[in-house]
């Protein structure tokens, strides 16, 4: 093609059509710079894809831990939703406990639930890599990319109902297991038989201290499954909005 056009250009000098010659030079001009044009503007369509995948891929990442965290969130929802109900159930025998109702034998398988809590920890690993990279700029959706930088900003849940579980659920246990020891107890798990009351003669249910523990201890786990539900809500809403960006290849 560049021969054709060499050629054709000294054939117009040749012949003293300089005229001729300069028009036609200019329009091989306009050619080139189109041809540039057109050759930038494939080279940017590119690199915009290629930035696009990308940005699906990370985001596919994301949406991958998102699911987990609603699955992690489900998890401890459950978990506390049986806490909460060993928790009303125990202070219902203490009530009967009054009247001379027998209760620590139907207390006691409850000590499991109530002395241990599952915790919630969202999945960061695809957010934690796009911002390592300094790749959170991919996101073009500026709604989206708000929205997820202040959810994974977000450890108030972490940092003050849910620490808040944990430190109320350690102080029951310290305070309740030494409270809780009986002669029958130690015979089931070491076989002695040691100088200790008998199940039968433990009284908890009068205990100010377990009871007022206990009735924090539903207070801050019930306000830890409306953070966690209101958090799930989010979750889904993010994710939806992944899902509505283009899929490229």
């Amino acid at each position: 093609m560049i021969k054709l056009f060499r050629k054709i250009r000294q054939n117009l000098l040749s012949q003293n059509k300089f005229s001729q010659y300069l028009l036609y030079a200019i329009g091989e001009i306009i050619l080139v710079v189109i041809g540039i044009l057109i050759a930038l503007q494939i080279n940017n369509w590119n690199e915009n894809r290629q930035k696009k995948n990308l940005e699906r891929d990370y985001l596919s990442e994301i949406k991958e831990n998102l699911v987990r965290d609603t699955l992690n969130i489900n998890k401890t929802l459950h978990f506390s939703s049986k806490k909460i109900d060993s928790i009303v159930n125990s202070l219902a025998l203490f009530e009967k406990a009054k009247m001379g109702s027998p209760y620590f034998k139907s207390f006691s398988p409850k000590m499991a639930i109530l002395t241990d809590h599952v915790i919630f920890e969202p999945v960061r690993t695809g957010f934690d890599n796009m911002v390592s990279s300094e790749k959170i700029g991919l996101i073009s959706n500026k709604i989206l990319r708000a929205e997820l930088s202040n959810y994974y900003s977000d450890f108030s849940y972490r940092d003050g109902t849910q620490k808040r579980v944990q430190q109320i659920t350690r102080e029951f246990t310290d305070d309740i297991i030494p409270k809780v020891i009986s002669k029958e107890l130690i015979q089931s798990f070491i076989g002695l038989d040691l100088d200790l009351k008998p199940a039968s003669e433990i009284i908890i249910h009068s205990d100010e201290k377990v009871i007022s523990t206990l009735f924090i201890m539903l207070q801050v786990t019930g306000t830890l499954n409306n953070e966690l539900t209101e958090k799930k809500a989010t979750i889904k809403d993010i994710i939806a909005k992944i899902e509505t960006e283009p899929k490229l290849r």
